[in-house]
């Protein structure tokens, strides 16, 4: 029998604090994150494990926030509690970086969690374009980019569901339930901790692609 990841606190470290956007940024460079994930994975569309080899050990240029970015982090909050509104369920932010206990450079910053239901929420953004690549709400059918960020976290807090919001071309909103997948999970948890020890500590860029 799988050993209840409902009852393990102890999975993670917790780390406790009110930080700024600059901190929350700094606080990215010490571990691999979800947001991270697909581009080691080579999943991404926008970043290549190259790029995030480059942020990681400080290569990387400082660059502006952009508009997308920024109504992104705008519009949390509105998609939140919609999210709130739709399902009748109970969401609180968690200002708070979690580090995985074992493998710790692991990390997860989620936007929120579900009261009572040891699950997580995701708000996302998307332009009108990418409509196509949603399921419809209730179902499990999101972009594989943002699978792999949901399931990274939920590997690193322990929780086991996950729930993600997404506002499409600024009038669609639909949101999603995705179960833990301990395979997927783990078999991405061992490819960023490879990467990490092999390209990071190592001080060894990845294989550069066509895209880098």
């Amino acid at each position: 029998n799988k050993p209840d990841r409902t009852n393990k606190p102890d999975r993670l470290k917790e780390r406790i604090m009110e930080r700024t956007r600059e901190q929350f940024l700094e606080d990215r460079k010490s571990g691999i994150g979800g947001s991270d994930v697909a581009a080691v994975l080579g999943l991404s569309k926008w970043k290549t494990a190259y790029d995030i080899w480059k942020d990681k050990t400080g290569r990387a240029e400082q660059k502006d926030e952009t508009s997308y970015q920024r109504w992104g982090i705008l519009l949390e909050p509105s998609i939140a509690d919609e999210f709130a509104r739709v399902t009748g369920k109970q969401v609180q932010r968690r200002n708070n970086m979690y580090r995985h206990k074992v493998h710790t450079c692991l990390v997860a910053n989620i936007d929120r969690y579900v009261v009572g239901e040891k699950a997580i929420l995701e708000c996302k953004t998307c332009n009108a374009f990418g409509l196509s690549d949603w399921g419809q709400s209730g179902t499990d059918q999101i972009p594989e980019y943002y699978m792999t960020q949901v399931q990274h976290y939920m590997y690193v807090t322990g929780y086991c569901h996950a729930y993600l919001a997404v506002l499409i071309g600024g009038n669609t909103f639909r949101w999603y339930s995705i179960p833990y997948n301990e395979e997927l999970a783990e078999f991405q948890a061992a490819e960023c901790v490879k990467f990490w020890n092999d390209c990071v500590v190592a001080d060894m860029p990845p294989q550069i692609t066509l895209n880098d």
